[in-house]
């Protein structure tokens, strides 16, 4: 099946990471996806619904692929992949298009390697692999993500006044601090040579590259407070619209080097 460029009204892959995801899949031949770290699976539902792929989608969070195959099991086949020995119960060269989207980033380099080499060996010869990254941009060092491993009392003071110890304990208080893999440090930044790099050991070689995003540590950190002080100070609900606003426009951006996020999608090499 070649993917179209064309998009419905309201399509999911109009703004932001999906959007750039969708453009670097863009006239391919394919009937299969494998969405590697698929979260809440909006994009891996959107492959299927939208561009009528089979799709499956892993994650290292098994009550999270619990809830998801009891609630979309029949639109996507989702499993378990292991965050020590990411091993793929997959055939070789099964696969035509493999989607990583914001996922490499939160992974110890060990884990980063024997991740890609599984996703070569169950990729096909004319398939592509697309990822996205946090990128090496002018705003990197003010990335949010990281202020629980640089500022941690901090971070857990001001997270646990706005949203409860509770929350602060399910969230961070375990293991994998938060939605990084055991042995992550901190959130990672990569440019486009370093993404090289780190995808030539697995296998893969690189065909395109596109930068999106700028002032998203910015826009981001504001929303999450807005969001947070809806129902509770006056004005929240149009201040969070306000930020969402300027979140999509962010999203749709495409600075080149100063970006904040970039998309790249790499083949099998020769």
């Amino acid at each position: 099946m070649l993917i179209s460029g064309q998009l419905r009204e309201g399509s999911t892959f109009e703004h932001g990471r999906n959007r750039v995801s969708h453009l670097l899949m863009a006239g391919r031949e394919a009937d299969t996806l494998l969405d590697y770290g698929c979260g809440n699976a909006e994009f891996a539902l959107a492959v299927r619904e939208e561009l009528g792929l089979r799709v499956l989608a892993c994650d290292i969070d098994a009550d999270l692929v619990a809830r998801l195959r009891a609630e979309h099991g029949e639109q996507v086949e989702f499993f378990t992949v292991s965050d020590t020995e990411p091993k793929l119960e997959l055939a070789d060269g099964s696969i035509s298009l493999i989607t990583c989207c914001d996922v490499l980033e939160h992974m110890p380099a060990a884990l980063r390697l024997a991740s890609l080499k599984e996703m070569h060996r169950v990729l096909s010869d004319d398939g592509a692999l697309i990822v996205t990254t946090p990128h090496k941009g002018i705003f990197a060092w003010l990335d949010p993500e990281n202020a629980k491993y640089y500022f941690p009392r901090l971070h857990r003071l001001v997270f646990t006044a706005i949203k409860g110890r509770e929350k602060y304990r399910q969230r961070f208080g375990g293991e994998r601090f938060g939605n990084f893999s055991a042995g992550a440090m901190r959130h990672l930044h990569f440019s486009a040579s370093e993404l090289s790099e780190m995808l030539e050991p697995a296998g893969f070689q690189v065909q395109e590259v596109r930068y999106f995003t700028l002032i998203y540590p910015f826009i981001k950190t504001l929303l999450w407070f807005a969001e947070s002080l809806v129902g509770r100070v006056p004005g929240a609900r149009r201040l969070t619209a306000w930020c969402w606003k300027v979140y999509i426009w962010d999203a749709d951006l495409e600075p080149g080097r100063l970006a904040g996020s970039i998309g790249l999608r790499a083949v099998r090499r020769r």
